[in-house]
């Protein structure tokens, strides 16, 4: 597996203050040859790492301010004559972010691999920008190494090898997907059983061959597509490289029922909208509705949020019954399914694994967030999904779609907080109002529990922040979905 860049400093990590705290903080750079920099903190006009859902690695972009001539100084003004950037994504960058808390905080004995920000990025791109008098800012991209990797190499992933299966029928040399995805990234990263977290091993099997030319991740995204959850609801799982260095497949589903199951791990905490952070320090969780998640004195606080909810036509292109058509190649015939793609069974079915979980942590009736109009669900508005794909994978090329789109394209909040390191995407918010919740539209569709999609974690030389995308797919009593044609 690929290993991090050897440093003298990681152990003694200079401390240095952002928002009026102190950090243990190292950006540096190192390529291929074994050579490597810090770069002074100062030098960092923005450092933006980016977790996010629908993404298994972070990735995210860093501004270094020209005017500190920061690719040529290192952060004790030693010149970098030696150093050479390579510029085919083997020039590394280290980041090692870890708050320093008081003995007497209640963080301080949390565990170091929830609250350190460490991780090892391939440098994909570097780009000049005109900065401050005259001085080229440098723009840095960058992704998790492992993801680079992934991008780069070929996979030489066989189904019949991992069947062990002879020369006998595909069926039979077929395997679940969730497992050829392992065997791909155990043989592309080098890594063992011991890399992986929860693994949905998958609701089907695929007869597959690596095809020439294309890369692992293209292998891996093909698979994925065609992976639905082997929990019996068959919906989409999340693939995801936690900052734990485990690989995790797990679907929607399941972290519903995780939340509930294991909250500790999956409900991170509660925000507040409304009021400063001074006032949360004295709010407890006895005056919060609808909340179990811990809140945090003085980083509670949501300073800006913005509503967007309103996709419109993207939305209504999603959301309408979908006739999938499939053609058996052995058969020579076609096969349409019907069923699984209409409307009106992928609503009931969106309640079911998605709203009503949440039914007894509200104590009353819920109903899906977004109301579909009756042309929708008396299916005067369709799609045809045509699959190149056997019939019974339907469901990860149609349904699942609709199912995802209804989840993630309707009602959707992105908020600004203080930030801290510990918080990440695919985990569960609890939402609430400084003041005293009562039963407007407006609290009954946005306080609540809400499943976070992306967490940007955003340094500048001064400040720190938190930027995060949630979606909540329940509304808290009855839509009425027959007001609208």
């Amino acid at each position: 597996m690929l290993s991090w860049p050897k440093s003298n400093s990681r152990h003694n990590m200079p401390i240095v203050q952002i928002d009026n705290r102190r950090f243990k903080y190292t950006v540096a750079f190192a390529n291929g040859n074994g050579q490597q920099f810090e770069v002074n903190q100062a030098a960092v006009k923005h450092l933006e790492i980016d977790d996010n859902t629908f993404v298994p690695f972070h990735h995210g972009m860093m501004v270094l301010d020209g005017s500190f001539d920061a690719m040529e100084s290192s952060s004790d003004g030693d010149p970098l004559s030696q150093y050479q950037v390579r510029g085919d994504a083997r020039d590394y960058l280290v980041v090692s972010i870890t708050p320093e808390y008081s003995a007497d905080n209640f963080l301080a004995g949390q565990s170091n691999t929830l609250h350190k920000l460490s991780f090892l990025f391939a440098i994909y791109k570097i780009d000049d920008h005109p900065g401050a008098d005259g001085a080229k800012d440098k723009i840095i991209y960058f992704r998790e190494a492992l993801g680079q990797i992934l991008k780069e190499k070929n996979a030489n992933i066989f189904s019949a090898d991992i069947a062990e299966a002879g020369a006998i029928s595909n069926s039979s040399r077929s395997v679940k997907t969730g497992v050829l995805m392992k065997e791909l990234l155990k043989q592309v990263l080098d890594i063992e059983e011991d890399a992986f977290g929860k693994w949905d091993e998958g609701g089907k099997s695929l007869f597959f061959n690596s095809v020439a030319g294309s890369t692992a991740e293209d292998d891996l995204n093909y698979i994925h597509k065609l992976h639905v959850s082997e929990n019996g609801a068959g919906d989409y799982c999340i693939l995801h490289y936690g900052r734990d260095g485990k690989f995790t497949l797990i679907s929607l589903a399941e972290y519903f029922k995780l939340q509930f199951e294991d909250p500790g791990s999956y409900v991170t905490e509660t925000l507040v909208m409304g009021g400063s952070n001074s006032e949360t320090e004295g709010i407890g969780n006895d005056q919060v509705p609808f909340a179990s998640g811990p809140m945090l004195p003085g980083f509670a606080a949501i300073e800006e949020f913005f509503i967007a909810n309103t996709y419109g036509e993207d939305y209504t292109a999603i959301i309408k019954s979908n006739i999938t058509s499939s053609r058996n190649s052995s058969l020579g015939v076609h096969k349409l399914n019907f069923a699984d793609g209409n409307m009106q069974v992928v609503y009931d079915e969106f309640k079911q694994l998605y709203v009503d979980p949440f039914s007894d942590l509200h104590g009353t009736a819920l109903d899906v967030a977004t109301p579909l109009n009756k042309s929708v669900l008396e299916n005067n508005t369709f799609k045809q999904v045509q699959s190149e794909l056997p019939l019974n994978y339907s469901t990860a090329q149609g349904r699942n779609k609709t199912l995802l789109g209804m989840m993630f394209m309707s009602n959707v909040i992105k908020v600004k907080l203080r930030g801290t390191t510990y918080r990440q995407a695919s985990k569960f918010y609890d939402l609430k109002k400084s003041s005293n919740y009562n039963e407007s539209n407006f609290d009954r569709k946005y306080i609540g529990r809400w499943f976070s999609t992306s967490v940007k974690h955003v340094f500048t030389q001064t400040t720190y922040e938190n930027h995060i995308e949630m979606v909540k797919p329940y509304y808290v009593g009855v839509v009425n979905n027959a007001e609208a044609q």
